[in-house]
């Protein structure tokens, strides 16, 4: 028997311990999600691809922020698709082509005005 034939008879541990992890996480955030008020519950895998298909590029941070660089045409439909219920402010942060010395306007972020006023009403509260 070749060495190849050998190699392809191996049983799969790996895959098999990854599909049982996979099954495992997916029944967890079921009992989360029909248990505890956190019926929004899903596995950090299910929710990468979420927040990649919303176009939502960086995690961990209280925005929805995608990350463009280059010229964009139409900026409204760029800024990242969320649920009404999600509350984070929504922005695009543009990073222009360069031409010539680069300054501050080179990078610019986009947002609602109504998101522009949620963030300024948190950093300055009326009195």
């Amino acid at each position: 028997m070749m060495a190849s034939d050998a190699e392809s008879k191996k049983p799969h541990h790996g895959k098999t311990s990854r599909t049982k992890g996979h099954n495992g996480e997916r029944e967890l955030a079921l009992l989360f999600k029909t248990e505890t008020p956190f019926e929004k519950c899903t596995t950090t895998r299910n929710s990468s691809r979420i927040l990649d298909n919303c176009k939502i590029d960086l995690n961990f941070i209280p925005l929805n922020v995608q990350s463009k660089v280059g010229e964009q045409k139409n900026m409204k439909a760029r800024l990242p698709e969320t649920e009404p219920q999600h509350h984070y402010p929504k922005i695009v942060v543009h990073k222009k082509p360069a031409k010539g010395k680069r300054t501050e306007f080179d990078t610019i972020v986009t947002m609602t005005l109504n998101d522009f006023m949620k963030l300024f009403k948190t950093a300055y509260p009326k009195k």
